[in-house]
């Protein structure tokens, strides 16, 4: 599975790798991530992806970086969005290894997640469902009833 940005990704003049000038990340911006990656590595067996857990997760939020792309440059200490904040990546996370796993056992046939266009659909599927204001607008707590709110009552 390639994953599209990452510092070793194939260049453009004959796949050969190059390696690009990466930041590293900050403790916080670690931690941020690493619940959501554990989640990834407890799920590998069901989802085919053993060995490639770290390469799947990059390969999702990669997704999710190309689906919300707007809300993700959005993101400043002014005007924060909610996209990167550390439960929304792990809840996030979470809500695509769900749907994943939901599809594989609803599936006739296993589905081969280290397949890009298999992977790229499936996630694409899932992502699809939020409304790209979901991570921009203001998020005020309520009490909340599916049946009286709907699933996205929050934007307004």
């Amino acid at each position: 599975m390639a994953c599209h940005g990452s510092p070793l990704s194939p260049s453009d003049s004959g796949g050969a790798q190059r390696a690009q000038p990466v930041k590293s990340p900050t403790r916080k911006e670690t931690q941020k991530l690493d619940s959501a990656l554990a989640e990834t590595r407890d799920r590998a067996t069901l989802l085919g992806i053993e060995d490639l857990e770290r390469d799947f997760f990059l390969a999702i939020w990669s997704r999710i970086k190309d689906q919300f792309g707007a809300a993700w440059h959005q993101d400043t200490p002014e005007k924060p969005n909610h996209l990167l904040q550390k439960v929304t990546i792990i809840v996030l996370t979470v809500y695509v290894l769900d749907s994943l796993e939901a599809a594989q056992r609803m599936s006739d046939d296993p589905l081969d997640f280290a397949n890009e266009k298999i992977f790229q659909t499936s996630v694409d599927r899932v992502l699809k469902r939020i409304p790209l204001q979901f991570w921009t607008v203001d998020w005020q707590q309520r009490n909340w009833t599916p049946a009286r709110d709907g699933p996205f009552c929050w934007i307004r």
